[in-house]
């Protein structure tokens, strides 16, 4: 872990108004882009960061005064933030191990790529992801006309079709055999 990855961290554990967290996302953002650029805009970050120490040794927690300084250190590396584009796309992780019924998985399924679906008639630069095979088959089962919607979205670039496995799998507890198999099936 870097050394400003680290003191952001210790920052998170301090008491704080709730655009601490703001801050917080603002400082990582940051720090990444300084790592980038050969650290160009550490000496800003390193300020920032030791702002917000002192504010919180000498009052306990951070505020919503104590954010804005330090958003104010944070300036000279603003425009330099600004040259990045960041791309977001949605997902949602519908879990077909929890402990409810079949009919309650289909329900959440269909309920879940219905509100997806509508969100991209509102808003026409969204874009959204779904990683599990038998997601479709669902849809395929229960709703088809909805099948041809995603299909039509898929077609527009708003949906990716990352389904590499039939659902999501934990990886970190199988063994590789079983991520294997799982791939092949």
């Amino acid at each position: 872990m870097s050394k400003h990855a680290y003191q952001i961290q210790a920052l998170s554990q301090i008491s704080g108004s709730q655009r601490k967290g703001q801050i917080l996302a603002e400082l990582r953002f940051a720090h990444q882009m300084s790592c980038a650029q050969e650290n160009k805009w550490d000496h800003c970050i390193d300020e920032a960061i030791s702002y917000l120490n002192d504010y919180a040794a000498r009052h306990g927690v951070l505020t919503d005064a104590a954010v804005t300084e330090a958003e104010r250190l944070l300036l000279p590396c603003a425009a330099a933030c600004k040259e990045y584009t960041l791309l977001f796309a949605g997902h949602a992780h519908i879990d077909m191990n929890w402990q409810w019924r079949y009919d309650e998985t289909v329900s959440i399924t269909l309920d879940t790529l219905r509100t997806v679906l509508h969100l991209m008639d509102e808003f026409h630069d969204f874009t959204f992801s779904q990683s599990q095979a038998s997601i479709y088959e669902i849809v395929e089962k229960y709703e088809p006309a909805m099948l041809e919607e995603i299909r039509a979205r898929i077609a527009a670039g708003q949906w990716e079709v990352t389904a590499s496995t039939w659902v999501e799998a934990d990886r970190n507890m199988p063994a590789a055999e079983r991520v294997a198999r799982h791939q092949l099936y």
